[in-house]
């Protein structure tokens, strides 16, 4: 096997379609010089947990990887379980609904926190019953209510998904995909497939302008089960059917580059500024005005900055002092604001 990118060993290792029978053990040994940016790049992706478990059970050394962050994931992971069990207990003993949007169950990880939709009439009972065991806001918002434990996952809490002035995603077709999953044994309510690859299509557009690598093997996943004239005729009756197809094209080129052709292509991927606006220029009743428009550009700046800067000494330690990740946050949410935005 020729000598594989940083990415590409990552995928040879996660993901069987990349490189089918490939022998984990030989390919690591063969690209062991990759390996530590890998798991840093994995790690930066939403993906540490997976790289990590997987080199586990294969028995691969892994000298440089710190044991302390291993611990502190399979910790996260069991907060992890604890916060869907307390959101169980909430909605069963309060009658109240809720989804847990973009968990990309389809790979096994950890994430940062957890996002629920919840019914905006039922938003002030969600936020009692939270209340009252322990949970606090952290930086509430227009754009999204954040609630926070020692010992859980921080929660995200939507009731719409505006981007822009426009709803992307109706309140009652959410409703009315709601089914039963599961991740990591856990049992939770979920969006359908169509409904999962919709959401995150336009989250990671227009909410993000970035798509993780672990977004993008999810939506990989999805992308070969849904049924495309759905997902087509959902996007249509919400003002951004053209959007859809022009997206979906662009997720297709990019999954045709990494697999077919064998490209390196950074994650997250950052989608260039004129590709976003000329999406936002197709939505159905979008009219934005100069204000709105400088708005949207500087929030698109600012995602861009965030998402190529994470992984930075500089990012991390202006992130871990606490008036200061305020401060940043606040600044992002103002211009989300300005420009359109409200989930919450």
């Amino acid at each position: 096997m020729a000598e594989l990118s940083t990415l590409g060993l990552i995928l040879t290792l996660l993901d069987p379609e990349y490189a089918r029978g490939a022998d984990i053990v030989r390919v690591v040994e063969e690209n062991r010089h990759r390996l530590k940016p890998a798991v840093k790049l994995a790690e930066r992706n939403g993906l540490y947990y997976f790289l990590m478990r997987t080199l586990k059970e294969s028995k691969i050394d892994v000298p440089f990887a710190s044991e302390k962050r291993w611990q502190e994931e399979n910790r996260r992971l069991e907060e992890l379980k604890k916060t869907i069990a307390l959101l169980n207990d909430v909605a069963e003993n309060c009658g109240v609904k809720y989804v847990w949007i973009k968990s990309c169950n389809s790979i096994p990880h950890v994430p940062r926190d957890v996002d629920i939709f919840v019914n905006r009439k039922e938003q002030g009972q969600v936020f009692k019953a939270l209340e009252k065991v322990g949970m606090k806001y952290d930086q509430p918002s227009d754009i999204q209510s954040l609630l926070e434990k020692k010992g859980y996952l921080r929660i995200d809490i939507y009731t719409e998904l505006r981007y822009f002035t426009v709803n992307f995603l109706a309140e009652d077709f959410l409703w009315s995909t709601v089914m039963q999953d599961e991740l990591f044994g856990i049992i939770y309510p979920d969006l359908n497939k169509e409904a999962n690859f919709l959401l995150l299509l336009v989250h990671s557009l227009f909410g993000h302008r970035s798509m993780s690598l672990l977004d993008f093997l999810h939506m990989k996943s999805l992308r070969d089960s849904i049924d495309v004239d759905i997902c087509r005729k959902v996007a249509s009756e919400n003002g951004w059917g053209p959007v859809f197809d022009l997206c979906l094209k662009e997720f297709d080129a990019l999954r045709k580059s990494i697999y077919e052709k064998g490209e390196s292509i950074r994650f997250p991927y950052i989608f260039k500024t004129s590709f976003v606006f000329h999406c936002a220029s197709m939505v159905g009743g979008l009219h934005l005005s100069t204000p709105k428009k400088m708005a949207l550009y500087v929030s698109l700046e600012m995602d861009k900055l965030r998402a190529s800067q994470r992984d930075t000494a500089l990012y991390k330690l202006l992130r871990s002092f606490e008036p200061t990740r305020l401060l940043l946050n606040k600044i992002i949410t103002i211009f989300r604001i300005m420009r359109g935005d409200k989930t919450a």
